[in-house]
């Protein structure tokens, strides 16, 4: 979170109500309204929020991978890029809380 977020999330709901949130972003866009015909800004905010991770990921793939190709001094990134691919999805699922996965299994969700 910015400090921007961190101030109008304290600012609208208060030091106490802030801590408890689990998203104070997401809670903020869902109170905001623009007018009478601007209420539902959740999905405007979704949108952005998965395109800059999107970018985030695909910057931070190509960094790894020009890094590696430039240490060991190779002509060809491809290899790596699948390698390296691979490596992030697997650390990604790894890297999922216990319990969602509990809850996906047991169709609670």
């Amino acid at each position: 979170m910015t400090l921007t977020d961190v101030i109008s999330t304290i600012l609208l709901f208060g030091p106490e109500l802030t801590e408890n949130l689990s998203s104070p972003t997401l809670e903020v866009i869902r109170y905001t309204r623009l007018g009478s015909f601007l209420e539902n800004l959740d999905p405007l905010l979704l949108v952005f929020w998965i395109n800059s991770m999107f970018l985030k990921v695909s910057l931070f793939l190509y960094v790894a991978v020009s890094s590696v190709t430039h240490t060991f001094g190779l002509k060809d990134h491809k290899p790596f890029t699948y390698a390296t691919a691979t490596f992030m999805v697997h650390y990604l699922i790894k890297r999922i809380p216990l319990h969602i996965l509990y809850l996906t299994n047991n169709s609670i969700i």
